[in-house]
């Protein structure tokens, strides 16, 4: 797999003042042929006391679009050891995030985590002929879960402070 570029939209409540956590939701698109998009939550803590500078760490939890789910070769029907993957995925990212808020609306972010996918997959293990003409075939297929490391994030962006 190559590195991907998405882009993101996020918007987070916090409260210094009362809690140093921050909840926030976000959208990403850009995934290229690996997404469409996902679209998530996200809970972080904030270290020390809040001034120009904060490190969070937090964890966000996103439903995934995924693209290439269909793994079975078209055209020459199902054979057993065939997958197929369901196109929603759920995504969990443990980060840290460092962000500078250099003007009074307005703050830089630079944010590392590692991204973990999982989802459903079905795997054929029976395929049998039948008299039905419609329906020349039987396909049985065994579903379970997959889970797969998707490795490490990089991110940098601006935030507009309300």
């Amino acid at each position: 797999m190559h590195n991907v570029q998405a882009v993101v939209l996020r918007w987070t409540i916090s409260d210094y003042d009362g809690l140093p956590y921050e909840l926030g939701f976000h959208f990403f698109i850009g995934y290229g042929r690996v997404a469409s998009g996902s679209l998530g939550l996200r809970l972080a803590y904030i270290f020390g006391e809040p001034n120009t500078t904060n490190v969070n760490l937090g964890l966000s939890f996103s439903k995934i679009d995924l693209h290439d789910v269909d793994v079975e070769k078209k055209g020459f029907g199902p054979h057993v050891g065939d997958v197929n993957f369901t196109s929603r995925g759920n995504v969990f990212k443990p980060f840290i995030e460092f962000e500078w808020d250099f003007l009074r609306f307005s703050s830089i972010f630079i944010r590392s985590g590692y991204r973990i996918i999982n989802g459903e997959k079905s795997t054929i293990t029976s395929v049998e002929p039948t008299n039905d003409p419609s329906n020349n075939v039987k396909v049985e297929r065994e579903n379970t879960f997959f889970y797969s490391t998707a490795g490490f994030e990089l991110g940098a962006g601006i935030s507009v402070i309300f």
